[in-house]
């Protein structure tokens, strides 16, 4: 399936905005995974955004490069 960047950057830039100004810098540091708190923003905009390709047909492999999700969290979607 085609990406279609036009309907799909503007969901993509707001969520690594929000990832960015939502993660915890230092935490990464020491090598916690802000991914693994479910009350993430940004984490929940990525499983939203991998919900919408994913009934748009997208395939999994590039949604995953898309979102940063794993191929097992998008096929449990």
């Amino acid at each position: 399936m085609k990406v279609d960047a036009t309907n799909d950057i503007h969901p993509l830039s707001e969520q690594v905005k929000r990832y960015i100004e939502e993660t915890d810098w230092d935490a990464w540091q020491q090598g916690e995974d802000p991914y693994t708190e479910i009350d993430n923003a940004a984490y929940k905009q990525a499983v939203e955004s991998a919900r919408r390709m994913k009934a748009k047909g997208y395939n999994v492999e590039d949604i995953a490069e898309i979102t940063g999700l794993t191929a097992e969290e998008i096929e449990g979607l």
